[in-house]
């Protein structure tokens, strides 16, 4: 007998999971919209498919499975249940979809963007200033620190914050917005707020 799906909590839990997904997606585009200037050398359209392409697509099919699953296209096997049979089928195919999605982030994230050097802009003229993202002189101990901090996240949030107001101000006054030069030229990360200016 198969499933009366209205009577089942998953399908109110799949609807509702489904509407906040897509309106955090729609706050993504929206925020990309706004920011697309200053956001333009992190290169986001690509992080932003690999990332989310892997918790839809995850999302997607284990619904596909449990869909399987209920019209009996395939049950329990050798001692496991159809709910067992079904997150194992899961897992293993989960394992090979990150193959894939390992070559894409190799792609999406290169290590280029994090093993140069950042502008910061300086807080009195506004202009970037030069600053290691990581210092391997520093020794682990420290780099480790680095990324476990949220000094990066502080400092990236000040300089988005103080780029949109100066595009804001600029559109105020008919000049044009910034698309670049405005110490925002790589991604920031691991930032010692010591030798920043923030």
């Amino acid at each position: 007998e198969l499933v009366n799906w209205w009577s089942n909590v998953w399908v109110y839990d799949f609807i509702v999971y489904n509407f906040s997904q897509l309106f955090a997606m729609y706050g993504l585009v929206q925020f990309y919209l706004a920011a697309e200037p200053e956001l333009v050398n992190w290169n986001p359209i690509p992080k932003f498919l690999c990332v989310k392409l892997v918790v839809f697509f995850t999302f997607w099919q284990g619904v596909m499975l449990s869909i399987l699953r209920d019209i009996r296209f395939y049950h329990g096997m050798a001692g496991y249940s159809g709910e067992e049979v079904e997150a194992q089928l899961q897992n293993w195919l989960v394992c090979l979809e990150m193959m894939i999605a390992s070559a894409a982030h190799h792609y999406a994230f290169p290590v280029s963007e994090y093993s140069s050097y950042v502008s910061l802009p300086d807080s009195s003229t506004g202009e970037g200033v030069a600053t290691q993202a990581g210092n391997p002189k520093k020794g682990t101990l420290h780099n480790l620190k680095s990324s476990v901090l949220p000094d990066d996240v502080i400092t990236d949030v000040h300089q988005m914050g103080q780029a949109l107001s100066r595009r804001k101000a600029d559109n105020g006054t008919g000049a044009t917005a910034p698309t670049s030069g405005d110490g925002l030229s790589q991604p920031n990360v691991a930032i010692d707020l010591q030798t920043a200016s923030v």
